[in-house]
């Protein structure tokens, strides 16, 4: 099932306006005439649940579909208990919801460097979450 995580913000208008509206419509290009399924949530500025939910809803499915892309299957509890192992914050089993915000901005920094540097994934600055 192809799948896009797009982050954004509401302005004080009420208006969306999404960071990545190339994506959004690259994505669409590349599936016409299928069905499109939506789902927002809304987060104050930094906090911290915003950056769980992207960690949780693009950070660890992209990872999973880099590795397939290669030839590894991987399940989401694998990839994410091995990511966890790249940050000293997490390595002894430290729950993410424990961590203050900028210890989860560390912790997906450390995620977003290996993921460059080891499956070429590029991911959103966190501090602009």
């Amino acid at each position: 099932m192809p799948q896009i995580t797009i982050t954004g913000e509401i302005n004080s208008s009420g208006k969306a306006g999404y960071y990545q509206q190339n994506m959004l419509n690259d994505f669409c290009t590349k599936h016409p005439n299928e069905r499109l399924v939506i789902t927002f949530q809304a987060e104050k500025k930094q906090s911290k649940n915003a950056l769980l939910a992207y960690y949780y809803a693009a950070i660890i499915p992209a990872w999973q579909k880099a590795l397939f892309d290669i030839g590894t299957i991987k399940s989401t509890d694998k990839i994410d208990d091995e990511l966890r192992q790249l940050c000293d914050l997490t390595r002894k089993g430290k729950s993410l919801s424990a961590l203050p915000y900028e210890g989860l901005i560390l912790f997906i920094d450390t995620v977003r460097f290996h993921g460059l540097e080891d499956l070429n994934i590029v991911f959103q600055d966190p501090r602009c979450l």
